[in-house]
C-alpha cells in the first residue's frame, strides 16, 4: 500500500534551529529529511541552511546567514515497513531570518594602572569604551585608560560594549559590560624647608603609591604627617603604600644647626 505520510509547509520568523518533525504526520517507518533546494527572495540558489544529519529533524541556519526571508525545499521520504511501501512528501519551508544580536564581552576587568581588559564578543567587529555610560569611544582591550578613569574621585563605573559594523545584519551595539572602581585623592603639601614634592594626583584603590621630597640646603629631612591633625605617616622620604583611602600629607624637614669656630687672636693693644 501507498505510504500515508502527509506534511505541511510553514511560514515562520526562526531562530538558529528548527524542528521539522512537527510538520509530518501518518509516516509508516523511518522518516530521513533531506534539501532540494533553497533560495533567496530574489531566487538566487543560497547554501546558508543544513540538516546535519539526514535523520535529524532539524533544519539550521549558519552564523552568516543574511537577514532576508528564504524558500526551503524540504523532502520527507518514509521508508515504509511491512505494510507500506516507502514514500515522500516535498515540504516547503518559507523563513525570515531576523538581525542577529552582537553578543556582549565578558570578564571585564580594571587593573590598578588603569588597564582595562575583556574577553571578546563571538560576533563583534569592535569594542567601545565609556565611563558615563553616555559618551562612548573606540576601545582595545590591555589599554590603558588610567588618565579617563583617575580624571576625578570616588566610584568610577567603565562600560565596555561590543558592536558589529555589518548594521544590516546584527543590532548592535550589545549590552553593556560594567566594572567599578574607586578613586582616591593624593594631596601634598610642601612644609618648611622643602622645595618640591612628587606622587600627588589621583589612583585607583589597590594601587601602591610611592612619595618624595626635595630637601632644600640647610635642612635635613624629617617625615611626612597628616596635613590635618599632624600625626606622623612615616619618617622615610621616599615612603610608599598601598593606597585605600583620601592621603592629605605633609613633607616636613629640620632646620640645621649652626656651627661657629673660635679663632684665637694675638694680644695686643687696641
Amino acid at each position: 500500500a501507498d505510504n500515508p505520510i502527509t506534511v505541511s509547509n510553514k511560514t515562520v520568523y526562526t531562530g538558529s534551529v528548527t524542528d521539522l518533525s512537527t510538520l509530518v504526520s501518518n509516516a509508516q517507518g523511518t522518516v530521513t529529511y533531506s534539501i532540494a533546494s533553497q533560495k533567496n527572495s530574489g531566487g538566487t540558489a543560497v547554501t546558508y541552511f543544513t540538516i546535519p544529519t539526514n535523520t535529524t529533524a532539524s533544519l539550521t541556519a549558519a552564523a552568516s546567514t543574511p537577514v532576508g526571508t528564504y524558500t526551503i525545499t524540504i523532502t520527507a521520504s518514509a521508508a515504509g515497513n511491512t505494510n507500506y511501501n516507502s514514500g515522500s512528501k516535498t515540504i516547503t519551508y518559507t523563513l525570515t531570518v531576523g538581525k542577529q544580536t552582537v553578543n556582549p564581552v565578558t570578564n571585564l576587568a580594571i587593573s590598578t594602572a588603569g588597564v582595562v581588559t575583556w574577553t571578546a564578543s563571538s560576533n563583534a567587529t569592535g569594542y567601545q569604551i565609556s565611563i558615563d555610560n553616555t559618551n562612548w569611544t573606540s576601545a582595545t582591550s590591555g589599554v590603558n585608560y588610567l588618565s579617563t578613569i583617575t580624571a576625578s574621585t570616588g566610584s568610577r563605573t567603565v562600560y565596555v560594549r561590543a558592536v558589529n559594523s555589518d548594521t544590516a545584519n546584527y543590532t548592535t551595539p550589545s549590552s553593556n559590560e560594567s566594572k567599578a572602581v574607586t578613586v582616591y585623592s593624593v594631596t601634598l603639601t610642601k612644609g618648611t624647608g622643602i622645595s618640591a614634592v612628587t606622587g600627588a594626583g589621583n589612583y585607583i584603590s589597590g594601587a601602591t603609591v610611592t612619595l618624595g621630597a626635595t630637601v632644600s640646603t640647610g635642612y635635613t629631612w624629617s617625615k611626612w604627617t597628616q596635613t590635618s591633625g599632624g600625626a606622623q605617616v612615616s619618617t622615610t622620604k621616599g615612603y610608599s603604600s598601598t593606597i585605600s583611602g583620601n592621603w592629605a600629607y605633609t613633607a616636613n624637614a629640620t632646620v640645621n644647626a649652626l656651627t661657629f669656630n673660635a679663632q684665637t687672636r694675638n694680644s695686643g693693644t687696641y
